[in-house]
């Protein structure tokens, strides 16, 4: 969770211990990280709201308006990473 920089740029970085399973809506948690499918999305939730920006960053549609379209929320950017070949 981060906020970007004026120029558009941010350092993003997460951890997620063996067996939590409190960061995602399904499933047992992490139980082998050596055979994990990582899926990272990037979205956007616009400008930060004064007094929301807590949620803005926690949750996934955080700030965003109620229904569709949920503009100016969207996901910007996916990347999904494999693990290695055992």
């Amino acid at each position: 969770m981060a906020v970007a920089d004026t120029d558009g740029t941010a350092l993003f970085r997460a951890h997620l211990p063996i067996g939590d399973d409190n960061e995602f809506d399904f499933g047992p948690g992490l139980l082998n990280p050596f055979t994990a499918e990582v899926h990272l999305i990037i979205r956007s939730h616009s400008k930060a709201i004064p007094g929301l920006l807590h949620t803005q960053l926690n949750s996934p549609w955080g700030g965003c308006p109620e229904g569709f379209p949920k503009d100016p929320c969207r996901d910007v950017q996916l990347a999904i990473f494999s693990p290695p070949e055992q």
